[in-house]
């Protein structure tokens, strides 16, 4: 059975681009917005791969209220400014599981969630 990952991007072409990429190895869930995430997680997704910049709510700011409801799967954020979200929230490694910078090319992604995905979880603290 394909392992579900959820991606949550407020560009359509975002979300449209990894489902393009991973469609034919992962079962792909979208959503525009993190609250549109927060009430899709009844789908049960192995991996949710996240923007970080997003009108009314961060992919921080989900990530904290995932865990918070007791969300334990994986938690990838994106983001073309990474400085941005470790000056702001100097606690992420928390509440991510990996950091993938955008732009990157579709074999980036792969290798990515390839190695990410079958790690050994760390402990968050």
């Amino acid at each position: 059975m394909k392992k579900k990952i959820h991606v949550v991007d407020n560009e359509k072409i975002t979300c449209d681009l990894v489902e393009a990429v991973l469609s034919g190895r992962y079962h792909i869930i979208k959503s525009y917005s993190g609250r549109e995430a927060l009430e899709k997680l009844s789908e049960q997704p192995d991996a949710i791969l996240t923007d970080y910049r997003m009108p009314r709510m961060t992919g921080y700011d989900m990530a904290v209220k995932l865990r918070q409801s007791g969300y334990d799967g994986r938690i990838f954020l994106m983001s073309g400014n990474m400085d941005e979200v470790h000056e702001n929230h100097g606690d992420a490694h928390r509440y991510f599981d990996g950091f993938l910078r955008k732009p990157f090319f579709p074999n980036m992604l792969v290798e990515f969630l390839n190695e990410n995905l079958e790690k050994e979880r760390g402990m968050r603290a």
